[in-house]
C-alpha cells in the first residue's frame, strides 16, 4: 500500500492530458455495446492489464481519465494525439477529485491514478498493435 501511494504523488508530478474538444470528431472508433459491457464489469486494482484487455477485446477502446478542478485529466497517453483521444474516447471515473473527504478516500484516489495510468499505457499498447 505504501509503494503505491508513493507511486501516485510521483504521478502527480507527470505531465497529463486533459480533455481535448472531440466536438467535430466523427471517427469514433468504439462500440456501444462494449462501452455498456465494460460499465458493467468491476475494476480490479491488482490488474489494470487484464482489466484493458478484457475492455480492448470487448471493443471499448476509451482510455481511463477522472476529474479535476481544473478539467479531466488522462494519464499515461503522451504517445497519442488529441484526435486519437476522441477517436477512441474516455471514460471518466466518478469520485476522483482533488478534493478528499477522508484519508480513505485519499488513499483509494492515489491507488487509482496508478491503476489508470497503468491501464492506460497498456491500453495504448493494445491499440497501437492492432488499430480498430
Amino acid at each position: 500500500m505504501r509503494i503505491l501511494t508513493s507511486l501516485a504523488v510521483l504521478l502527480i508530478s507527470f505531465p497529463a492530458l486533459s480533455m481535448p474538444d472531440c466536438s467535430d470528431a466523427e471517427d469514433f472508433k468504439g462500440s456501444v455495446y462494449g462501452m455498456l459491457v465494460s460499465e458493467m464489469l468491476p475494476i480490479n486494482a491488482e490488474s489494470p492489464e487484464e482489466d484493458a484487455k478484457v475492455r480492448f477485446e470487448n471493443g471499448d477502446y476509451r482510455l481511463m481519465g477522472y476529474g479535476l478542478y481544473s478539467g479531466i485529466k488522462i494519464l499515461g497517453i503522451d504517445k497519442l494525439e488529441e484526435n486519437e483521444v476522441c477517436k477512441y474516447g474516455v471514460r471518466v471515473l466518478p469520485g476522483m477529485t482533488d478534493a478528499f473527504e477522508s484519508p480513505d478516500h485519499r488513499r483509494l484516489v492515489d491507488e487509482l491514478r496508478v491503476y489508470i495510468d497503468e491501464y492506460n499505457a497498456y491500453m495504448v499498447k493494445l491499440l497501437g498493435k492492432r488499430s480498430p
